[in-house]
């Protein structure tokens, strides 16, 4: 099933599949779907992007968004210490700002 990145719905069944494939796996390896569908997700423009900033001196990260060229990334806040949650974390913040629903109403 194709998946449109313009406006996935939370009640298309493909998108809630691809949802879990994902949450699942956040690290990978991805099929070849949830790939295709994730280098458009994560090609979009870097200014106010969501991204993890490793903590100084620890084996965590916090979500941050990216500024301009040149300007200093704003750290968001919270700590992740697993790396497939810190993932689903700018995963799910991504997803909020690009489609205005969050992607763990669907795994309930």
């Amino acid at each position: 099933m194709a998946i449109s990145t313009d406006t996935p719905s939370p009640a298309d069944p493909g998108v809630v599949a691809l949802i879990r494939r994902f949450r699942a796996a956040p690290l990978g390896p991805y099929d070849a779907e949830l790939q295709a569908f994730l280098l458009r997700f994560r090609g979009v423009a870097a200014q106010g992007k969501h991204v993890l900033v490793r903590l100084e001196g620890r084996n965590a990260w916090t979500l941050a968004r990216m500024g301009g060229r040149g300007e200093p990334v704003t750290l968001l806040g919270g700590c992740h210490e697993d790396p497939d949650e810190a993932e689903w974390a700018v995963f799910a913040a991504r997803w909020l700002d690009l489609y205005g629903w969050r992607p763990q109403e669907v795994l309930s």
